[in-house]
């Protein structure tokens, strides 16, 4: 019983290593990631939490968790790690496989803003903060949830209305294309 049971955790484990580039086995379970994390308040696993039921085969708890679709992504938890665990990559992992399985995602918001997100960063090489609102804001019907911290930062030009141009904007757009949509960007 012991066997399958290492067999099938280490089957989870090795297919997030695989996708994410990085070895769970380093995992010192210090908890640094989980303090360097400025997004903790709303995850229901922490970032250690996490890798603990990575290496347990527990597939369902962690692509089912809220907390794979919180991670913005800032990199500080990767900088901070002793073990040079890149947890970034694990969580895009964990959300690729969530997807690709059809697991519940939980919050469907975060993954509505996930998409449109991205999608943006795509076609204009960074998301246009005002833009950005107002799509998430009229697909979750929640029209005026932003007007008013909108107009202010507007009016202290934090904010444009329109999307600016950068540079580079074909090798990001190219980018893109040779990523592929990988279950995360609109079809």
């Amino acid at each position: 019983m012991l066997t399958s049971l290492t067999a099938v955790s280490g089957d989870f484990q090795r297919e997030v290593e695989a996708r994410s580039g990085q070895n769970l086995d380093g995992c010192l379970g210090c908890g640094t990631c989980t303090g360097s994390c400025p997004n903790i308040s709303f995850y229901d696993y922490s970032p250690r939490e996490l890798i603990a039921l990575i290496r347990r085969g527990e597939k369902k708890r962690v692509l089912e968790s809220r907390s794979i679709w919180y991670c913005l992504g800032c990199y500080t938890c990767e900088e901070r790690c002793p073990g040079g665990i890149g947890l970034s990559r694990v969580m895009d992992a964990c959300r690729e496989l969530c997807l690709k399985e059809k697991y519940a995602v939980n919050g469907e918001r975060v993954l509505l803003f996930h998409r449109l997100f991205l999608a943006q960063l795509a076609r204009y090489g960074r998301a246009p903060e005002a833009l950005l609102a107002l799509q998430f804001n009229f697909r979750t019907k929640d029209y005026f949830r932003d007007l008013g911290l909108g107009r202010k930062m507007f009016l202290k030009g934090k904010i444009k209305l329109f999307p600016e141009r950068i540079s580079g904007q074909k090798e990001i757009r190219s980018f893109f294309r040779e990523a592929g949509p990988r279950g995360v960007l609109p079809e």
